[in-house]
C-alpha cells in the first residue's frame, strides 16, 4: 500500500502463504467492511492447501509452531471461560473448526459438540470422539438446535456471510449465543503494516471488518451485541508474521515490540488487533 492508502477505496495485497498472487481489496461506501476480489478464483479451497496453514496444523514442526501451540492452549482456556459465562446450555457448534482441536477440547469439558469444516478434509479421519462432523451447515439435521455457536476467525473466510448468519440464527435456541472472533482492519498494526499486514491473508480472508462493520452485519441478522473482548496475544503473532512479509531483520523482536505498542494504543482506542464479539439472539 502507498502512504495515502487510508484514503483510497481500493488497494492490493499479496498471498504470502500459497500462490504469491496479488488480489484487490475494495472498501464499501461507509468504509466499515472491505472485500477481497476473488471473482477469478475457480476453487478457493486450493488456497488452503498448505502444510503451513496454522488452523489445520496438528503437530509442531519447529520452534515457531511450539510457540503457536502454547498460545493455542492458553486461548482454548480463555475461550472456554467465555463460553461458560454466556452459554445457558452445553450444546455447541464450532463453525469452521479447522483441525478440530478446540471442539475436542470442549467435548472433554462435557459439552455436546458438533463441527462444520468445509476445507480441512482430514478432519473426518481424526479421532474426534462424540463429535458430529459436518462439511456444510446444510448437512446439519433440521431438528438440531444449539445453545451456542462459535466462529473463531471464520466469518472473514465466508463467501456468503449473510446466508450463513441466517442459517446460524435458525439453528440457535431462543436465547442462544453467537461468539465471533476476527481481526480488526482498523487496528494500529493494520494501519502500520498496510499491505504487509498478515491478517489480510488474501484470498482466504474474503472480508475485512471494522468493529462497526461486523456489528452492523451480525445485528442485521437478528442478533444483538452483548460484549467485546480483546485478543491481546493475536497482535504478537500477526505483527511477527507481518514483519516476515516485509523481510525485516530481527522480525520476531520488531514484531514483539510493535505488538506491545498496538495493544497499548488499543487500551485507549479500543481498536485491538483481533477481537471476540459476543452476540445474543434477539428475534
Amino acid at each position: 500500500m502507498e502512504q495515502n492508502e487510508s484514503h483510497k477505496s481500493k488497494f492490493r495485497a499479496k498471498d504470502h502463504l500459497v500462490s504469491g498472487e496479488y488480489f484487490d481489496i475494495t472498501w464499501n461506501e461507509s468504509r466499515t467492511i472491505a472485500k477481497t476480489n476473488i471473482e477469478n478464483i475457480k476453487d478457493i479451497s486450493s488456497y488452503y492447501d498448505s502444510s503451513n496453514y496454522d488452523s489445520f496444523k496438528n503437530t509442531a514442526k519447529g520452534g515457531l509452531d511450539i510457540i503457536y501451540f502454547l498460545i493455542q492452549k492458553i486461548m482454548f482456556r480463555y475461550k472456554l471461560f467465555l463460553i461458560r459465562i454466556y452459554l445457558k446450555g452445553n450444546r455447541v457448534l464450532d463453525y469452521g473448526a479447522g483441525s478440530g482441536k478446540f471442539a475436542a477440547f470442549l467435548s472433554k469439558k462435557k459439552f455436546k459438540t458438533s463441527v462444520v469444516e468445509p476445507y480441512n478434509k482430514e478432519i473426518k479421519n481424526q479421532s474426534l470422539l462424540n463429535i458430529n462432523v459436518y462439511e456444510k451447515i446444510a448437512d446439519i439435521p433440521k431438528s438440531e438446535r444449539y445453545d451456542g455457536i462459535t466462529l473463531w476467525h471464520v466469518l472473514e473466510h465466508l463467501p456468503n456471510p449473510q446466508d450463513v448468519l441466517s442459517k446460524i440464527h435458525n439453528i440457535l435456541e431462543k436465547k442462544g449465543v453467537l461468539i465471533i472472533a476476527l481481526p480488526n482492519i482498523n487496528c494500529l498494526d493494520a494501519r502500520y503494516y498496510k499491505s504487509y499486514w498478515a491478517a489480510l491473508d488474501v484470498p482466504r480472508h474474503i472480508w475485512h471488518y471494522t468493529v462497526k462493520g461486523v456489528t452492523s452485519l451480525v445485528e442485521s441478522n437478528g442478533f444483538k451485541l452483548e460484549k467485546k473482548y480483546p485478543l491481546f496475544l493475536d497482535a504478537f503473532y500477526i505483527s511477527y508474521i507481518s514483519e516476515t512479509h516485509k523481510n525485516s531483520r530481527f522480525a520476531m523482536i520488531r514484531g514483539f515490540f510493535f505488538a506491545l505498542l498496538s495493544n497499548f494504543s488499543a487500551l485507549f482506542s479500543k481498536e485491538f488487533s483481533s477481537m471476540i464479539f459476543i452476540f445474543k439472539k434477539s428475534i
